[in-house]
């Protein structure tokens, strides 16, 4: 599922617009392309997998297009991009880091917040604990997100 809109949010001095994408999965796509609607980007996850070139040539896009990019990787990010692909959250983490770094206008706000003038920006990927007996419902749901596609 691919969501795309637009916010505003207001405080006491500015006036925030930000465009919002999420959930591409570049992993099965082969080509995404933005057009922008506002000054700032929050990615707030299942972008895609960060070793595969898809995925560096969208943050680079990405970074052309927008003043501001804030990204926060959902579960997709962790997922293998082969079965040789063994990595921790942490090589994870780190490989996506170097890869935002790239770009001064790029920030990674895993367990971390940016200041964008008087508003504060906060990122975290938020984790579920499923329970053992919720688990069979996980895997059927994913099962038929798999049939449906």
């Amino acid at each position: 599922m691919t969501t795309m809109t637009t916010m505003t949010t207001m405080n006491t001095t500015k006036k925030y617009t930000f465009q919002l994408i999420s959930d591409i999965h570049l992993e099965f796509e082969t080509f995404f392309d933005i057009k922008p609607k506002a000054p700032y980007l929050l990615l707030p996850g299942d972008i895609g997998h960060p070793e595969t070139i898809i995925y560096q040539d969208f943050i680079n896009q990405c970074s052309n297009k927008f003043e501001r990019v804030f990204y926060t990787s959902g579960n997709h990010e962790y997922y293998k991009n082969k079965e040789s692909d063994v990595r921790s959250i942490t090589e994870i983490d780190s490989i996506i880091n170097n890869i935002c770094n790239k770009y001064p206008n790029v920030h990674y706000l895993q367990n971390d917040h940016y200041d964008l003038d008087d508003l504060l920006i906060v990122g975290t990927t938020l984790w579920s604990d499923v329970k053992q007996n919720c688990l069979m419902i996980m895997i059927i749901q994913t099962s038929i997100k798999k049939i449906n596609s």
